[in-house]
């Protein structure tokens, strides 16, 4: 016989898990314990009926062959009689509570409810419920996750959710059931919980510890912990104490990521998850209960994010007596919303936004100082404040950047941008160890160890050290990428001194760039670059670069996924820095620019961006390639060296037309040649790439040949002899009168001093009328083996000068033509020309 358990006090998830596996297992019983969680006792009062299920007294115990628990992963939780069970009885495991993992009767996955995992094995034997079951199963999904706003949520409840959206769910149910109002009892033991409660502060989090003993048992404890949790808008995490009657009830909930109840609950005997767990301590006094979890409570904060961890450094700061005007060419150049200001004594004295900028444009005051529009009441934090002060202060004063202070110095600043920054990094966490995997498995051991030795250099040094960009995308990519450079957060060059000081070998320093290339002792090379920020005079221009912070670094990237970094300093390494999703945009194969004026600054973007979805098999993002297609006038100012220089790399990973039709989708051909290329055109270039060695001036020539202004187009392209030679061969040829009635030796007579290489692009061309002839003649011309040359003329008694050339080209057309075979019969035919000519004079 074959049972089918959840906890004791179940609720809604246990519940309906309980009714999904019943899906799967037909033949099993369903065995519930009497007691119910008070959220689903209103339900189970009406709905109980519709379901068959057994109390635990109606079991027979010894007879059960297999265990199905579900919600839960301990027997011991399910308070059934185990000692009645036949010995190693099997069990088979659904569940979403820590340690998660797989196996052939284990199924315990990271989902924000165990309803989620049984609903993808409904939809899999595509088996059909009834509405009371979509109900049910909805009601166990929006109560476990919180109505998906639990830490816990993952995309497959979101989409469990759409499927029995699909099915018929009745979201009143839902509302009805997952957020009852409390009773009368409830609401006495809520009032006495809140009045009972004392705050911890621990390392920058509020803990709330409430307590109260009562001689009967009641429900509802967990909702009555979210209830207060939900009250008290300061705390970060709750724990609540209740003694009823002989026993001691554990409720744990949090709304900080910083905190996790897992190791802490679990010493207690108890289970659940990171931010909401429970226990049950037997036979223990209130007294004793609230001590141990005092003594506990540091065990649940998990270290601090400190604003020296976070923010942005160095800072970039105005002086108090530079103009509005300059305030607001400094915000455009480098896109801040603000600057700290500083006195001549370099001591901060206010803050300017870009709202007191605009303010003061408006009313012509921008030759007017800094200082008469700055905000002088200013709100600063040590280095050492931890995140959640952060957060705090930027609520309470409504303010968007806190600078950050040492020694009465600005070190830093910290924007809402590092702080979503920080929050999506933490969302990476899982990753770090299989990063470090990936790099040992991509590096030497001699190089990570010397990336190791760096980051350690870089922690004693003061500065931060990062792997940034192209080798980031390749290692998630499990790409080859040789090019390992570290970015420094501070002084590049004299970090790279400090390694060589320290380790010997020497350093090549090119101060104009902020750069360094150490090479060790053991001839390895490594360049050490200084994070920078970059920003354009005017569109299409070159950047002017200046000394920056890792984020600023990583802004002036191209696209999200060349935009992440990844941490080798010792405290952090392995750590992901992603500020733009990059990672997210790899796994859905997409391009994408950071900010909107991506390509109006760069057009070369624009081709940077066909070349990695080239490379790559990727699409670009709907709006980047909205972006690139309204980019033509700053396309149309690059030089023609920089446009070809983009278009040789496009074509150096060009296997087909793909980045050549992106190109015509994204509007370029149609700004470099005001006309969109024709159906032939895109003929002849595919005909070009079948041959080897096809030069992407052809590909160029071939798409611009059919307009009439074609030779002024192409001009602009003529960037070296070989491709001015070849234009001044295609003119020739096409200045000639040549069809498919003349003879091969005509051919040869006409086209002997064009080169293979035109005519065998005018030959691929569609609209040429005699492609057939002129392939033949180019043919024979390659495979022609002279039957004679200009040393055999002389043995035969002729003086070298012109006529030498003359016969031996009309030899040519003859072999051509194949009315010459043999070397006698060229001879013979020579002999009788000569004899000709010396007849004729």
């Amino acid at each position: 016989m074959k049972v089918i358990l959840s906890h004791q006090n179940i609720d809604f998830d246990g519940i309906a898990s309980m009714i999904a596996a019943k899906k799967l297992y037909p033949d099993a019983i369903l065995a519930i314990s009497d007691k119910l969680d008070r959220s689903v006792t209103p339900y189970m009062a009406i709905y109980r009926d519709l379901f068959q299920f057994s109390s635990y007294q109606d079991v027979h115990w010894d007879t059960v062959t297999t265990l199905i628990l579900v919600d839960v992963a301990s027997i011991s939780r399910t308070g059934i009689p185990t000692d009645e069970l036949i010995d190693d009885v099997p069990i088979k495991i659904y569940d979403h509570h820590p340690p998660f993992t797989y196996q052939t009767n284990h199924q315990i996955e990271e989902v924000g409810a165990t309803v989620t995992l049984l609903i993808e094995h409904l939809i899999n034997k595509n088996l059909s419920l009834t509405k009371d079951e979509v109900n049910l199963f909805g009601l166990g999904l929006y109560s476990d996750t919180g109505n998906f706003t639990f830490h816990s949520t993952t995309s497959r409840d979101f989409e469990a959710a759409a499927f029995l959206m699909k099915n018929g769910l009745d979201i009143e149910i839902v509302n009805r059931f997952v957020t009852p109002v409390l009773t009368e009892g409830e609401q006495q033991l809520f009032n006495t919980l809140f009045k009972s409660q004392t705050t911890h502060y621990l390392d920058g989090l509020h803990i709330i510890i409430a307590s109260y003993e009562q001689d009967r048992f009641q429900n509802g404890l967990s909702s009555l912990t979210e209830k207060l949790l939900d009250t008290s808008s300061a705390a970060d995490g709750i724990i609540v104490i209740v003694k009823m009657g002989k026993h001691v009830h554990i409720v744990c909930r949090a709304s900080s990521s910083r905190i996790n109840f897992q190791n802490f609950i679990k010493n207690l005997g108890g289970g659940g998850h990171t931010q909401a767990a429970s226990a049950m301590l037997k036979n223990a006094t209130l007294e004793e209960s609230v001590a141990t979890v005092r003594k506990q409570l540091a065990t649940i904060i998990e270290k601090a994010v400190l604003a020296e961890d976070i923010m942005s450094s160095p800072v970039k700061t105005i002086r108090e007596d530079e103009k509005i005007s300059d305030a607001k060419e400094a915000m455009i150049r480098f896109g801040h919303t603000g600057f700290p200001v500083l006195n001549e004594d370099s001591q901060l004295v206010g803050i300017i936004s870009r709202r007191d900028v605009d303010k003061a444009m408006h009313h012509r005051y921008g030759h007017a100082p800094i200082k008469g529009y700055m905000t002088r009441d200013i709100i600063t934090l040590p280095h050492t404040a931890t995140m959640e002060e952060i957060q705090r202060d930027m609520m309470t004063h409504n303010i968007g950047r806190i600078p950050i202070m040492g020694d009465d110095k600005v070190v830093g600043i910290v924007s809402r941008s590092n702080i979503i920054s920080h929050l999506q990094k933490n969302n990476l966490k899982d990753s770090k160890s299989d990063l470090i995997e990936k790099l040992k498995g991509t590096l030497d051991s001699e190089q990570y160890q010397l990336l190791s030795l760096i980051g350690k250099e870089a922690d004693r040094f003061g500065v931060k050290a990062y792997l940034v960009g192209g080798f980031v995308r390749d290692l998630f990519l499990e790409r080859p990428n040789e090019d390992v450079d570290v970015v420094i957060e501070g002084d590049g060059i004299g970090f790279a001194q400090t390694l060589a000081a320290t380790y010997g070998g020497e350093v090549n320093p090119h101060e104009t760039f902020g750069t360094a290339t150490w090479t060790t002792e053991n001839h390895l090379k490594i360049d050490i670059v200084t994070c920078r920020t970059e920003y354009y005079e005017e569109s299409a221009a070159l950047p002017t670069v200046k000394a920056s912070n890792i984020h600023e670094d990583l802004t002036r990237r191209d696209f999200t996924i060349n935009a992440m970094a990844l941490s080798i300093s010792e405290h952090s390494f392995g750590e992901l820095l992603d500020d733009y999703q990059g990672l997210k945009d790899l796994k859905a194969k997409k391009i994408r620019i950071l900010h909107p004026m991506s390509f109006v600054e760069d057009p070369t973007r624009i081709f940077r961006a066909v070349r990695f979805a080239t490379r790559f098999g990727y699409n670009l993002d709907k709006e980047t390639a909205r972006l690139a297609k309204e980019a033509a006038t700053p396309l149309g100012q690059l030089s023609q060296t920089r446009l070809l220089h983009e278009l040789f790399l496009i074509h150096e990973e060009a296997a087909d037309l793909t980045p050549y039709k992106m190109l015509e989708d994204l509007n370029v051909w149609n700004t470099l040649f005001g006309h969109q290329p024709r159906k032939s055109s895109w003929k002849h270039v595919e005909n070009l790439l079948t041959k080897p060695n096809v030069d992407v001036f052809e590909v160029i020539l071939a798409l611009c040949l059919p307009l009439s202004s074609w030779e002024t187009l192409i001009t602009s392209f003529i960037t070296t002899a070989k491709s001015k030679s070849y234009v001044e061969g295609l003119k020739s040829f096409r200045a000639l009168q040549l069809d498919s009635t003349n003879r091969l030796n005509d051919w040869h007579e006409l086209l002997h001093g064009i080169k293979d290489d035109v005519l065998e692009f005018i030959s691929l061309d569609p609209l040429y009328p005699h492609q057939a002839t002129l392939q033949l003649y180019l043919k024979k011309r390659r495979e022609l083996t002279p039957l004679l040359t200009g040393h055999d003329l002389i043995e035969l008694g002729l003086k070298p000068g012109p006529s030498f050339r003359e016969l031996l080209l009309s030899l040519e057309s003859k072999q051509i033509e194949e009315s010459l075979l043999t070397k006698n019969e060229a001879v013979e035919w020579v002999l009788k020309e000569v004899n000709k000519i010396e007849a004729s004079h």
